[in-house]
């Protein structure tokens, strides 16, 4: 859609960009730039995490999230079920992204909130549902007062309740 130089110069500056996410800067000094990534990797460094134990966790999400997409996509349930739990998988998926990326969360809020009110609210579903339209606005919050990156725990509830069959059997009867 944008043209072949546009990838080319995202993959001719790719290694620096990985220098800057991966500096000692940024991982003594939790830059800006850190706490505007709302991903695993930032808030594990921001909490002191050693770099490396960091990106190995985050490879190990990164896995999961790949599998469970997979998972999904190989079982009969509703296109909002899939669309929600793609959406979900691609913002836990990256170690750099920033607050602007999660504009998509709404895609899968949106497709939650759909299936809530065809299929009946389990307790506490919309309280998280909520959670996640306000992360973008709680992110600079708590991280200007505590130091801590939110995001991360917010999609990993938003995901278990995707994940989550409201009864046996009923979710891939339910016409899309």
């Amino acid at each position: 859609m944008l043209g072949a130089d546009v990838w080319s110069a995202f993959l001719r500056n790719l290694r620096g960009t990985l220098q800057v996410l991966e500096s000692e800067q940024l991982v003594k000094g939790i830059s800006i730039l850190t706490a505007k990534m709302p991903t695993l990797l930032a808030a594990l460094l921001l909490v002191g995490c050693p770099l490396r134990l960091a990106q190995v966790l985050q490879a190990v999400v990164m896995l999961a999230t790949a599998s469970i997409v997979v998972w999904v996509w190989s079982r009969e349930v509703t296109a909002a079920k899939r669309a929600a739990v793609t959406v979900l998988c691609i913002l836990l998926f990256p170690p750099d992204e920033f607050l602007y990326d999660l504009v998509i969360l709404g895609l899968a809020l949106a497709w939650m909130g759909w299936q809530g009110v065809k299929e009946g609210w389990r307790p506490g579903e919309q309280v998280i549902l909520m959670l996640g339209f306000l992360t973008p606005i709680l992110v600079p919050i708590f991280t200007k007062l505590l130091n801590f990156q939110i995001t991360p725990l917010v999609l990993a509830l938003l995901l278990a309740v995707a994940l989550k069959e409201k009864k046996a059997g009923s979710v891939a009867n339910l016409p899309d």
